[in-house]
């Protein structure tokens, strides 16, 4: 018996092989049989390749449609129509005994496939992706039409996965109030996982640390105020260069190093509009391969995430893996579920109380105190975001609906 896996994230792109890709050769590895249905851009042939040979090995099917993005709204429809399609044809050929739809758009397919052969499905919801979209997106009426369906998509779900306690509160509070002694049965909290073999600095050698430091233009003695992921204005950019000149008043030998996919021109345009000095900034992409090694180049990291109703259900793939590296981190709280995660005494890390001068310069004092020390906490607390644990999570819940076929030694 096969669990269907549906996700309009292709892959090939960053989150799916960071956050997608992993847990499935990870469920595959624990005997459970897996078809796959995403959508993928064709200028990632390359890696699709790559990643169809690791999928064959570990046993795992898998269908990509080509994805679309225009003209706008049909595209979307476009892609979603072919992979109803798909998935509908190996249902009919293929004993699937759960769907596990990946947000809302592919959700949607799930609960008319269920309604179709009465498969149960998993709504994995991410995040308040509709609260998002009325806040960031153009047309509205669609993320308008999504929110308004958002509580029948929870009842109908037979088991819904969160990033955070607080996004499983918000929607059993909003959504099941007449079931709340099914709570733990219908809701498992799986918050974004870091792999820690990959995000080990440890491993790095010294010699590595410096000779990435003299290709980025760093001296021994600069302090690397770290970024990691990538950047647009729900990050705050505007903030993070309000602490980074509070943190250069402190320590005036501090660069702002940013490890970044995407437009490094916005950057520069961000930092030009704040004030800030170009030769202060250090601008870099890394592959997986090679991200411990830049990692180990920080000294200390920023995770600012706009706080509002649509960041409740945020956990941010960046602080497993910062924790996971011993990288203290200075962080906002109001986002996910960051308020209770964040503490000096837990991981190194301080929340700021406000993004004013005085608050950022109260909170990055005392991460300079905690760097000072020679205990780092970050690493032993990042466990509960190991991939690992993701896996036996995800393991249990597929438990719910699938019996394992093999036993694995």
């Amino acid at each position: 018996m096969k669990a269907l896996y549906i996700t309009h994230n292709g892959l090939a792109d960053h989150i799916g092989q960071s956050q997608i890709l992993p847990y499935l050769l990870g469920l595959a590895k624990e005997g459970f049989s897996i078809a796959v249905v995403s959508a993928e851009k064709n200028a990632k042939k390359d890696i699709c390749g790559k990643i169809e040979a690791r999928l064959t090995a570990a046993g795992v099917t898998w269908k990509p449609v080509s994805y679309h993005n225009s003209p706008p709204l049909v595209s979307t429809l476009f892609d979603l129509f072919r992979m109803y399609g798909v998935a509908k044809a190996l249902i009919e050929s293929t004993d699937v005994g759960v769907i596990h739809c990946r947000s809302f758009l592919p959700t949607f397919l799930g609960l008319f496939l269920k309604k179709k052969y009465g498969i149960p499905v998993i709504f994995d919801f991410r995040d308040f992706w509709a609260d998002r979209g009325l806040r960031t997106k153009p047309f509205k009426f669609v993320y308008r039409f999504i929110k308004r369906r958002e509580g029948w998509m929870i009842r109908n779900s037979d088991h819904v996965v969160t990033l955070t306690e607080k996004a499983r509160t918000i929607l059993s509070v909003n959504y099941l109030q007449g079931q709340l002694s099914s709570i733990d049965d219908r809701f498992t909290v799986i918050p974004t996982c870091a792999d820690l073999d990959l995000f080990d600095t440890r491993k790095v050698p010294q010699a590595a640390r410096n000779a990435c430091r003299d290709e980025l233009g760093l001296s021994p003695y600069d302090l690397v105020f770290g970024y990691l992921g990538t950047f647009h204005e729900d990050y705050i950019p505007h903030m993070m260069f309000r602490a980074f000149k509070v943190l250069q008043s402190i320590k005036p030998e501090a660069k702002f190093l940013f490890v970044t996919p995407g437009d490094h021109g916005e950057i520069f345009r961000f930092a030009d509009a704040c004030g800030m000095q170009r030769d202060d900034l250090r601008i870099i992409s890394a592959d997986r391969e090679n991200i411990a090694k830049i990692l180990a180049v920080f000294n200390l990291s920023v995770v600012f995430i706009r706080a509002d109703e649509s960041t409740a259900g945020v956990s941010p793939t960046k602080l497993a893996e910062l924790f996971a590296c011993n990288i203290p981190v200075l962080a906002n709280p109001g986002v996910g579920d960051m308020d209770r995660i964040v503490s000096p005494e837990r991981n190194d890390s301080v929340l700021v109380e406000d993004f004013s001068e005085e608050a950022l310069q109260r909170a990055l004092l005392k991460l300079l105190e905690i760097m000072a020390s020679p205990r780092r906490l970050g690493r032993q607390a990042s466990e509960q975001f190991s991939l690992g644990e993701g896996i036996r999570r995800y393991h249990h819940v597929y438990s719910k609906f699938i019996k394992l076929t093999k036993t694995i030694c």
